[in-house]
């Protein structure tokens, strides 16, 4: 008997062994897997739920966080007056990456991220861990003095050189010891304060004195330390690694532009950044890359190329019937004012009826129009990937040169073609003929050519060999001479949704013969692109070097993309 009760003891302890077990699956994982990685959060309604760069995103790698909480800022895009409150974060939408085989319920969607949102996630080893997802408002951070200009009782200007790593400004003069009375022009971070000094009144700024960025959240802050002198450059070119992606932006959620068949066209002017879409124009900051307003034109006027010379003036030209006669116009440095600009004439063309006045493509230019140099454009007759280019001297124009750039295929001349003349780019390397030209074409692959003068039937030799990333349109060159270098700079745009495109590769010219080992600077397709738009291959580039000498900017457009951007570089001694 008492065997028997040992027994019927022994099932019974077993039975409630596993009984427990059964009431208390918890298991301990061992191998610090956190089994979310990433939490993301977008609006799922309003003007931002399309945006696609609108997305928000706490990363989860500490297994011992229980708690994600997504970070929002205060003010989307940053540099806006469109500011997030809590409630705006009542319905959005939220997505969770999940570690392999991991498994999480509830499954997430539209949530209120003001609320505490329970979720459990089921691990490989059988372990649940336990997780509360919200938002949070975050106020801004960024506490940086973007530019500084000085300006003296007696209107002198003093550029300054802003050093964020070191936290120094230094305003470039070579014989002032200090500048007296100075109004001041500045730019800092979104929503960010100058503490101190008082910026509003004219200021007598020494060696030594320091300004105070404050951020937006009231705590963050830097302070910066005044100096008077010259920067010392790097012996030749940019200083590499210095290029900063100042700004992205996109027409449709950024400027309210709808592209419908853009011709995307970009030249420098002052101050703004000139954007015509071949339906109209607008200035946005160059800095910022912010809208600033729309700009009229004279009744009857249409812009299909559009660029900048070296001397801050503007030319475009419009698209004409066959036969006709093309004029260029020039817009000078000073006539953006006001929101219309007043064009006048640069030059008339129609001296030989079959070549000039027909559809053009991405008019460009180098040095002074007024003064000194040369425009080129790629024509649609009489053959396909047809070149025009004029030679200005003391400004007027005095030679025409034109013709295929035939030979450099080793095919036929026909082998140059564009899917239409909108998409090919001829591209002067200086200011006159005696300093050559590049071109782009296509047998099968993008393809940049250059000729080291343009003449009647010019000698072209391949210069960079691009390869043929999903029949994306080589389309946009830009050349400019910066700290001694001369940079050539190429955007592949997007003519379909496949491929790698929109990509920037640049170039340093100064030894034409190497110019593909010579590569200083490339942007792969960006990571926050949106989606494929397919209203029509238009991409553009342009270079604008500063007054100052010390900084040269990039900017770039693809209208498939529906995007705008700036890269800056510096050849600033460090």
């Amino acid at each position: 008997m008492k065997k028997i009760f040992n027994l019927l003891l022994l099932g019974l302890t077993a039975m409630s062994f596993f009984a427990c077990k059964v009431e208390n699956p918890e298991i301990i994982d061992t191998t610090g897997s956190t089994g979310i990685t990433s939490v993301a959060a977008k609006f799922n309604s309003g003007p931002l739920a399309s945006d696609p760069n609108a997305i928000f995103t706490a990363t989860v790698s500490d297994p011992n966080v229980t708690e994600i909480i997504i970070p929002i800022p205060a003010f989307y895009p940053k540099e806006s007056d469109n500011e997030i409150k809590p409630e705006d974060l009542k319905m959005m939408r939220v997505q969770a990456k999940l570690e392999n085989g991991v498994s999480m319920r509830p499954a997430l969607g539209l949530l209120d991220l003001n609320q505490d949102n329970h979720v459990e996630v089921s691990l490989p080893s059988g372990a649940i861990l336990k997780y509360i997802i919200k938002g949070r408002v975050e106020k801004l951070k960024d506490c940086f003095l973007e530019a500084l200009s000085l300006t003296d009782a007696d209107g002198e200007a003093f550029e300054c050189i802003i050093d964020n790593e070191k936290k120094t400004i230094t305003a470039m003069s070579i014989s002032k010891t200090e500048l007296k009375d100075c109004k001041a022009v500045y730019r800092i971070s979104p929503h960010a304060a100058i503490s101190s000094p008082k910026m509003e009144q004219p200021k007598t700024w020494k060696p030594g004195d320091k300004l105070t960025v404050v951020a937006h959240d009231g705590v963050s802050k830097t302070e910066y330390s005044f100096t008077i002198a010259i920067p010392e450059k790097v012996e030749y070119g940019i200083r590499l690694g210095s290029e900063i992606n100042k700004w992205t932006k996109y027409y449709k959620t950024d400027y309210g532009i709808t592209l419908e068949k853009p011709i995307t066209r970009l030249a420098v002017l002052g101050d703004y950044l000139l954007v015509s879409t071949g339906k109209g124009i607008c200035a946005v900051n160059k800095a910022t890359g912010i809208k600033v307003k729309d700009i009229e034109l004279p009744a009857g006027t249409v812009v299909h190329s559009l660029a900048n010379d070296d001397a801050g003036h503007i030319i475009f030209a419009a698209n004409t019937a066959f036969n006709a006669v093309m004029t260029v116009y020039m817009i000078d440095a000073t006539a953006l004012t006001a929101t219309n600009i007043a064009p006048v004439e640069l030059f008339k063309t129609n001296s030989q009826a079959n070549i000039y006045g027909c559809t053009i493509g991405n008019m460009r230019v180098r040095g002074d129009v007024t003064k000194n140099a040369v425009i080129t454009v790629v024509a649609g007759a009489p053959a396909p990937g047809w070149y025009i280019a004029w030679e200005i001297k003391d400004g007027t124009p005095t030679t025409v040169v034109d013709g295929i750039a035939k030979g450099i295929f080793g095919k036929t001349a026909g082998s140059a073609a564009f899917w239409n003349p909108q998409q090919g780019c001829a591209m002067p390397a200086g200011d006159s003929f005696a300093d050559g030209m590049f071109y782009t074409g296509y047998d099968g692959t993008r393809k940049v050519f250059y000729t080291p003068t343009i003449i009647k039937n010019a000698p072209w030799t391949k210069v960079i060999e691009t390869g043929n990333e999903g029949n994306e349109n080589l389309n946009c060159l830009a050349t400019a001479t910066f700290n001694k270098a001369k940079y050539v700079t190429y955007l592949m745009g997007a003519h379909f949704g496949y491929g790698n495109s929109p990509t920037i590769k640049m170039f340093d010219y100064s030894n034409p013969d190497a110019i593909e080992d010579a590569k200083v600077f490339e942007m792969g397709k960006p990571d926050n692109l949106g989606g494929f738009k397919g209203v029509g291959a238009s991409s553009d580039i342009a270079l604008s070097v500063s007054s100052d000498g010390y900084k040269m900017s990039l900017y770039w457009t693809d209208g498939n993309y529906d995007v705008i951007g700036c890269y800056e570089f510096d050849c600033i001694k460090k």
